[in-house]
């Protein structure tokens, strides 16, 4: 006999091999109907193994239960379908189509583990070796978590006023990061649930939450201040690089001295432009502009906080094409070194 029809979390698989019957359930064809439900069916092929055939049974069924309902919020087809498809007609994907993709699948991934969400019942056609799975979401346990962690992270925000000490400082920036990116992550969550009947309130209980971690990271900007020491006798371009990938970072930006600052030490070109740090290989096909930063954190009594070093280069077909590549470099790099920086003062 067959399972009774209903959310069961935390099902094992010898029980549910134990539990087939002969009869094919309905809801293979046809997915159950139940407000405050949602149902998805996965299968995987019957090889040697049935307790792993059952695994991946039920991990298709939980993976094409996401993919239902981002499709109900932005009315797609599976991510899965989709590629299949572009193959098939040979099409190329553009590199904001691939970026959609891959924040479609992490995002399907995340709803895929969401609490109240488990397999409902599995089925064994013994004749076609195949195994077929039933996940079930309860939209109101599913719901009741993600509040739970908006809570978490209101439980938690910082006080930004009045920090003077680089450390307490970098321990709030990480936090409301933290924060940020998790009630990103909850808005991105919520909106397929509501739309499956769950308390479209909470849209605007995270809007608010976002909106305190924004008016926070402002504040602490205040506090948080960096610059560069002697800033007139760089590239203008390289300190354009240096601000924005500071103040992206949550940092203050001041022309004088900070909180902190940022020493930048480069190796001048003989017979180059003004302020050239960097070299030029023409020499083939493509230009290439190739130089090294060194960089120093120090704080306002000139200790140090933190040291790096750049190996940064820019390839193009024209000058500007290859100087455009370099401060591409330099942000990419130096992003991940104040990330770097952040945490270790954070310690």
């Amino acid at each position: 006999m067959k399972k009774s029809l209903f959310c069961v979390l935390g099902i094992t698989a010898g029980f549910a091999l134990a539990a087939q019957g002969l009869v094919r359930p309905t809801w293979i064809e046809v997915l159950p109907q139940q407000p405050g439900k949602v149902y998805a069916v996965g299968a995987a092929s019957l090889g040697d193994n049935s307790s792993q055939a059952l695994k991946q049974a039920s991990q298709n069924a939980r993976l094409e239960l996401a993919t239902r309902l981002r499709a109900s919020v932005k009315g797609e087809t599976s991510i899965k379908s989709q590629m299949t498809v572009q193959r098939e007609l040979g099409g190329l994907t553009s590199a904001s189509s691939r970026q959609q993709v891959a924040q479609d699948s992490r995002i399907t991934t995340q709803i895929s583990e969401l609490t109240g969400l488990g397999i409902a019942e599995t089925w064994t056609d013994t004749g076609a070796r195949t195994v077929y799975a039933l996940a079930c979401l309860d939209v109101e346990a599913a719901m009741a978590a993600l509040k739970s962690r908006a809570d978490a992270v209101r439980a938690v925000l910082p006080r930004v006023e009045g920090i003077s000490d680089p450390r307490e400082a970098a321990q709030a920036a990480l936090r409301l990061r933290k924060g940020r990116d998790e009630a990103t992550r909850l808005e991105e969550l919520a909106a397929p649930l509501i739309e499956a009947g769950g308390d479209p309130d909470f849209r605007s209980q995270i809007q608010k939450l976002l909106a305190e971690l924004g008016l926070r990271a402002d504040g602490l900007r205040a506090a948080l201040t960096i610059g560069v020491e002697g800033a007139s006798a760089l590239q203008p371009e390289l300190l354009a690089v240096l601000r924005s990938s500071a103040q992206q970072q949550g940092f203050g930006w001041l022309d004088g001295r900070g909180l902190l600052s940022i020493r930048v030490q480069v190796a001048s070109v003989k017979g180059g432009l003004p302020r050239q740090w960097w070299t030029v290989d023409d020499s083939s096909d493509f230009i290439t502009h190739k130089g090294t930063l060194q960089l120093s954190l120090v704080d306002r009594a000139s200790s140090p906080r933190g040291t790096a070093t750049l190996e940064v280069s820019g390839v193009g077909t024209s000058q500007a094409g290859a100087s455009q590549g370099l401060m591409k470099d330099v942000r990419k790099k130096f992003d991940g070194v104040l990330d770097r920086w952040l945490s270790d003062l954070a310690l």
